[in-house]
């Protein structure tokens, strides 16, 4: 094998590990859990979207904030 040739090999194999992970962590803040006695306010952009009660949400990570309300 020449040195290019592992060069790029090297490269793609990092950017398929990074764009793996990536996508894990995205898809990891996609879901969260509202305990049975609590409610919560979604955000996005500092405006309050909905209200969700107890069980299994989905919202969008990076851009979307819950807020626990008592």
């Amino acid at each position: 094998m020449e040195e290019n040739d592992i060069l790029s090999e090297t490269i793609i194999w990092i950017l398929l590990i990074s764009g793996v992970t990536f996508g894990g962590l995205i898809i990891f803040g996609f879901f969260y859990t509202v305990k049975q006695w609590e409610k919560t306010a979604i955000m996005r952009f500092g405006k309050i979207v909905k209200l969700s009660g107890p069980g299994l949400h989905s919202k969008v990570p990076f851009i979307d904030t819950t807020i626990l309300l008592i």
